[in-house]
């Protein structure tokens, strides 16, 4: 028996737009003193677990594997990626993880882009789930509201089930939906009402008991998915084709709202569902007036104003409950509460204007990063950053060949079987279909110049031969 760290990684966060995007998400972008929510959600559960798993698109397998690797420090920690060709919601994720797992095994289910304490709290209620999972109960953790917020769906406790010191624990009554603004203050004053977080621990062989008698065609679907997945290596891939047919459904409509043996923890750990600005604002620092501070932010005569800027300088004056959220290639300016209205413009404008949705122009990666500069139908020009002692992965493309020009450092460069030392104003091409490669052996960052040419150039037009962060599967 193992105890397996299931993290859910699927969505796009259209709420979070221009911040978050299709092809780099929220759980990857660096948001708290440069961590990413994936990042604080793995090193957060790293001590309580023997194993994990980690439940993504297949967009978004490169993005994880390098994640998973830096967290490591480069140990080969056990780790399984399952990779959705399309997203079927929760309940296909959770159960792709049970039939990957020993029905023993105990899986603590966590999405990856909730902000959590890492603190003593937290330690004491997840080894207290592990051991209410060993009772074969289902357990979800609601997180004890401290104000009425209406952004939530609230789970109401039943009966008392145990208690471990002044931690509680109790049958679960009823879900309820996200309520108006006077429910949610009836529920804050009640006591009887809880946040309902998405977290669970169970045994996998209770889950799938549980899945077959509250909705087995999801159970039976799953298990011929699981029947013909491909896999390679610790990457199991799942392909759209056969998804498809699946029900799209969440774990808590499939299972949790149904069962009768679901426990709930009434947690009191710090948790944020960062799902919207005005819950970003919680990760930031502000001033006495309520608005973000930065090193590039300006404000004057403003209030309770959230503004996200990467690089350029961003004024506010005499303007209040706002969002100002400010990339390199688009400025978003809301007013605050209005993450739905955000949502239905991604949505109706995304089909008109791709790119702007989907690619994000500021990416990290376990090297470093890259800043797109200029993106046509046929031409691509990028700063890439690679940090020492780093290096991409060795490489080659099919639809395009690259002019490289170091602007900063002494850069390595690998084409077929020829290595050179570059420095700054020195150039090279890669032909299509080159076998190449970009280090870092020097002391300070190597900057360069990549111009794409070609056909096509979106950022899964990579074949990996070598690559020192373990990623399989193409960015």
């Amino acid at each position: 028996m193992a105890t397996i760290h299931v993290v859910l990684c699927g969505g796009f966060g259209k709420r979070l737009w221009p911040i978050s995007r299709a092809q780099y998400p929220k759980p990857f972008i660096p948001l708290q003193n440069d961590e990413t929510l994936f990042n604080l959600t793995l090193n957060r559960n790293t001590k309580h677990c023997d194993k994990r798993m980690i439940v993504t698109n297949v967009a978004h397998a490169a993005l994880a594997q390098g994640a998973c690797y830096n967290c490591d420090s480069g140990k080969q920690r056990e780790t399984l990626f399952l990779l959705e060709g399309i997203a079927k919601n929760t309940a296909t994720s959770v159960t792709l993880a049970a039939l990957a797992a020993d029905p023993e095994d105990i899986l603590w289910v966590t999405p990856a882009d909730h902000w959590i304490a890492d603190n003593q709290r937290y330690s004491d209620e997840l080894s207290y789930a592990i051991d209410i999972a060993q009772d074969n109960a289902l357990l979800t953790i609601g997180i004890t509201p401290d104000s009425p917020n209406t952004q939530y769906g609230y789970i109401q406790r039943g009966k008392p089930y145990k208690q471990q010191q002044d931690i509680h624990c109790y049958k679960v009554e009823k879900f309820h939906e996200k309520p108006n603004k006077k429910t949610a203050q009836h529920y804050l004053t009640s006591g009887q009402y809880f946040w309902n977080s998405g977290m669970f621990c169970f045994k996998a062989g209770v889950f799938l008991n549980e899945l077959q008698q509250h909705a087995p065609q999801l159970l039976k679907g799953a298990k011929s998915l699981h029947q013909h997945v491909s896999k390679k290596e610790n990457c199991w891939q799942y392909t759209a084709d056969k998804m498809q047919a699946l029900q799209a459904v969440s774990i808590d409509v499939a299972v949790m709202e149904k069962s009768q043996n679901l426990m709930m923890l009434a947690s009191k750990i710090d948790w944020r569902d960062l799902g919207q600005f005005e819950q970003l604002q919680h990760l930031t620092e502000t001033d006495q007036y309520g608005n973000s501070k930065g090193q590039n932010i300006y404000v004057q005569d403003a209030q309770n104003n959230y503004i996200y800027s990467q690089d350029r300088y961003v004024a506010a004056v005499g303007v209040s409950e706002l969002i100002i959220a400010d990339t390199p290639d688009a400025l978003l300016v809301s007013k605050r509460g209005c993450s739905a209205g955000i949502q239905t413009l991604v949505t109706k404008k995304s089909e008109k204007n791709p790119e702007l949705f989907n690619e994000s122009p500021v990416e990290k990666r376990p090297w470093g990063s890259f800043r797109v500069i200029k993106n046509e139908s046929s031409i691509k020009v990028k700063e890439i950053t690679v940090q020492p002692g780093k290096r991409l992965s060795l490489q080659k493309h099919q639809h395009r060949k690259e002019h490289w020009v170091v602007i900063a450092g002494d850069a390595t460069v690998q084409v077929e079987q020829q290595t050179q030392q570059l420095s700054v104003g020195q150039s090279i091409d890669i032909p299509l279909g080159a076998i190449h490669r970009l280090s870092n052996q020097g002391s300070a960052p190597v900057k360069i110049i990549e111009v794409q040419f070609g056909d096509y150039l979106g950022e899964d037009d990579i074949e990996r031969l070598e690559d020192d962060y373990k990623r399989t599967i193409s960015d």
